[in-house]
């Protein structure tokens, strides 16, 4: 990417959330089941995140200036259409309400950044599988006895909850 005359050069958050995307996107692709896709772009995007601790600061945590929350806005969004499409086979997807996916990335990138507030950023790929419980949950593709894997959030009992009563 280069700057127009005139313009600002891009951000290294913008720039970055490029990158993530790029990484989560080639992780994903090797296809498999939708849990296995979900788990490989789980992997690569808290990897990728606990790499380089100022940049999972900027994607990650609300209160920067506005081009930096136009970036977390936008990779957010890129990632819950990322997140549909990969649930695009699943049994039900046409009846999942259009926010869902994006709701639910940002519900990840919240976990992500309570970690990076508390200094934690190094330690972020240890939050994989209560993440990739609380993404199955809500997708169904959990177990019956996995619907109340450790570490799920009670957002994701309550849904599940919803659903099966």
């Amino acid at each position: 990417m280069t700057a127009r005359a005139g313009s600002e050069p891009p951000r290294p958050a913008e720039l970055g959330a490029v990158q993530l995307h790029r990484t989560v996107r080639a992780a994903c692709a090797s296809g498999g089941e939708f849990a296995e896709r979900v788990d490989a772009g789980l992997t690569a995007a808290l990897s990728f995140l606990a790499a380089d601790q100022d940049l999972s600061r900027e994607l990650t945590v609300l209160g920067g200036d506005a081009q930096t929350l136009a970036a977390q806005r936008r990779w957010v969004a890129g990632f819950g259409e990322l997140l549909r499409a990969a649930a695009a086979d699943l049994p039900g997807a046409g009846t999942v309400p259009r926010f869902r996916d994006t709701f639910l990335i940002d519900g990840i990138r919240f976990q992500i950044a309570r970690r990076v507030l508390a200094g934690e950023s190094a330690r972020l790929p240890e939050l994989r599988p209560e993440l990739l419980g609380i993404v199955l949950v809500f997708y169904g593709e959990a177990a019956p006895e996995q619907k109340t894997c450790p570490g799920a959030s009670a957002l994701a009992g309550i849904e599940w909850e919803a659903r099966a009563g």
